[in-house]
């Protein structure tokens, strides 16, 4: 179907949709958009209301989201001796800047679209200020870059954009799959869901949960606890409520991904895997090159592409990656992520005529060639392969793999130190202490460190949001 017809479609339908909804039921709308208000979800808020490993996980999350500052609002501030408070502040983050640059550092530096040739300064931020520091700081990095570039006459990708399943993402020549919606709609449960749990758990009332629907497509969630009950409250209590979202979001990422990790293990590497690789063996009897780019591109930047440089035909048959025998897609995608990054040696065939290339990807670690498999004529794979592979399986891990990747950047996201992010109301009470020199009231403080780091990160954003239009 075609994407216009297929858009007309679906606001016809979400015109309808929402008319219906506005006309025999009392939950407000707007056009195409409605929001489904219930009170009914309040006895499963109050479910877990008295299990204090809630209390703990979000202190997780908050130093996860605040560094060294989270562990010294919850933590530190109960140490009398403000050397030993200090000494404790270094060493907390000293050892999440060593975590961080473990885990995150080699990928940072090794990424060519990244501008960052030594990962220690964003290292050192999340050690000192969490994923808020590390994320803002790194947005400032980005936006110098697009700055520079731009000055320079270039173009780069943007480094924020809407991810709207089935719409190509603006100058990123990306469009998410459809399934993506999947995944996004139960981040956003979990993640509203988490501050209702921690809302209950300190006896905030709330008033209404609900979905966002689109038409008759939910595309949100939403919990409405009472505001005015929790400016009152204690601020670490406070901090535990709005820093419940982004950890839960983190948790079950932590959680749904080890059970992928499990279920690769026990179930599908031993029962599932051996049938796989039979059926490709038999179903394919090579890989031939479709198309040999002439440069690569990626990011609005064109690369080079060894393929082309190498002379590598389109219609020839790849047989060999460094005289290992390819057939099909797994054994060349084998081939080179064993090989990544270094020169391979390919054997091609192309009427009856064998040549052999040394080729070495680029900066990228690609080679520049499209390929598609041969089918075996002689072979017709059961009908069972294709519901699994093609339909059921492929469709739970697009699923899964979206729910992974989304869920660490909602996460991160909300742990911008900005309203209206979840970061943004942790900010003003973290760091409102600090403040105390000012000899200002509470309420006067927190506006201040709410302003503060608007207008620190309205101008980052919105350069980074540049690409987006230009």
């Amino acid at each position: 179907m075609d994407f216009a017809v297929f858009l007309a479609a679906a606001l016809v339908i979400a015109f309808v949709t929402t008319y219906l909804i506005k006309r025999y039921t009392k939950h407000p709308t707007f056009y195409v958009i409605s929001i489904i208000k219930t009170d009914r979800f309040n006895p499963i808020f109050d479910s877990l209301k008295h299990h204090k490993i809630l209390e703990y996980l979000t202190i997780f999350g908050s130093i996860l989201g605040f560094g060294a500052f989270g562990f010294d609002f919850f933590i530190g501030n109960k140490i009398k001796s403000l050397w030993q408070r200090i000494a404790v502040f270094l060493i907390v983050t000293v050892v999440l800047s060593a975590g961080f640059y473990f885990l995150f550092g080699p990928f940072l530096e090794a990424s060519v679209v990244i501008p960052i040739p030594n990962a220690w300064p964003l290292a050192i931020a999340f050690g000192l200020g969490g994923f808020s520091f590390a994320i803002s700081f790194f947005l400032l990095i980005l936006a110098f870059h697009i700055v520079g570039t731009y000055s320079a006459g270039g173009k780069t990708c943007p480094s924020i954009a809407p991810v709207l399943p089935g719409i190509e993402i603006p100058n990123v020549d990306f469009t998410p799959p459809w399934e993506a919606w999947i995944s996004i709609f139960l981040i956003l449960v979990i993640h509203e869901a988490a501050h209702g749990f921690l809302a209950r758990r300190h006896n905030v009332p709330i008033k209404s949960a609900g979905i966002i629907p689109f038409g008759p497509f939910p595309i949100g969630a939403f919990v409405e606890p009472d505001e005015n009950e929790i400016h009152r409250m204690e601020p670490e209590k406070a901090v535990q409520i709005f820093a419940a979202g982004p950890t839960s979001n983190i948790v079950s990422m932590l959680v749904i991904g080890a059970i992928a990790i499990l279920a690769t293990m026990l179930i599908f590497t031993p029962l599932v895997t051996p049938y796989q690789n039979y059926i490709l063996e038999n179903r394919y009897s090579g890989i031939q090159i479709s198309s040999v780019d002439e440069n690569v591109m990626f990011c609005r930047t064109a690369y080079p592409s060894p393929a082309f440089e190498a002379g590598v035909e389109k219609g020839s048959v790849l047989r060999k990656i460094n005289d290992q025998p390819v057939k099909n897609e797994f054994d060349l995608r084998t081939a080179v992520l064993t090989n990544a990054g270094q020169p391979a040696k390919f054997q091609f065939e192309k009427d009856g005529r064998i040549t052999e290339k040394t080729i070495t990807p680029n900066k990228l670690g690609q080679f520049g060639f499209r390929f598609q498999a041969l089918s075996n004529p002689q072979y017709v794979a059961p009908p069972e392969y294709q519901q699994i592979a093609y339909g059921f399986y492929a469709l739970i891990v697009s699923i899964v793999a979206w729910f992974l990747l989304l869920s660490f950047f909602v996460a991160i996201s909300n742990f911008l130190p900005m309203v209206p992010f979840d970061g943004g109301r942790m900010a003003e009470l973290i760091f409102a202490p600090y403040f105390g020199f000012m000899k200002l009231n509470e309420e006067d403080t927190r506006k201040f460190v709410k302003r503060l780091f608007f207008w620190i990160m309205v101008p980052i954003l919105l350069i980074n949001l540049l690409p987006l239009f230009l």
